[in-house]
């Protein structure tokens, strides 16, 4: 008779290996399956990760048949972009404090969770919240940079540039259905 007894067996720094691994992913570029540009310039990047960190890329690349698909954002400048893949990759980036409202910007059209309120951090506070409680530590001589207020993000149409679109065809085309020969030949003069 089978015991119903069931074991938990957990692997203890399962969530820093990851990091680790990802980061090792990133760096040496291996297992790549999608590129990202910006400024003229590009980053290659994992389907998997952008998909599990961005809902809007995970929408865009879901369409996308492509095996190696790639992704020109416009309205983002390449230094942003870099960081944002840090961000994914490494669950955090250092970023300057003139650089912060542009990053967060860019990050709130790419819908990046855990930089944007609708992204859904996945914590009991997005980083915004945890962004703003760091800078209250500041000395006070220290100015405060200026963080927008949040609004909700709504797809931009014109932030991504396809790298070739698909055909569009008529309702009445897509939805034909391909007949059997025997039905093609009625009605034809051929034998």
């Amino acid at each position: 008779m089978a015991s119903d007894q069931q074991f938990c067996l957990r692997w203890n720094n399962h969530q820093s290996t990851l990091v680790s691994v990802f980061d090792n992913l990133l760096e040496s570029q291996t297992l790549v399956d999608c590129t990202l540009a910006a400024d003229g310039q590009y980053l290659k990047a994992h389907k998997v990760v952008l998909s599990a960190c961005s809902p809007y890329l995970e929408a865009i690349l879901c369409q996308n048949l492509d095996k190696h698909p790639i992704l020109i954002l416009k309205d983002v400048k390449f230094a942003e972009l870099k960081a944002m893949l840090d961000y994914m990759y490494r669950g955090e980036v250092n970023i300057s404090q003139e650089q912060l409202s542009t990053f967060l910007k860019a990050a709130e059209s790419l819908q990046i969770k855990g930089l944007t309120d609708s992204g859904g951090g996945g914590g009991g506070g997005s980083d915004r919240d945890l962004l703003k409680r760091q800078e209250l530590r500041k000395p006070l001589n220290q100015p405060v940079p200026h963080i927008p207020q949040p609004r909700p993000v709504v797809p931009h149409p014109g932030l991504l540039e396809p790298r070739r679109s698909l055909p569009h065809f008529p309702p009445h085309i897509a939805d034909m259905q391909p007949q059997s020969p025997r039905h093609a030949r009625e009605g034809s003069t051929s034998p």
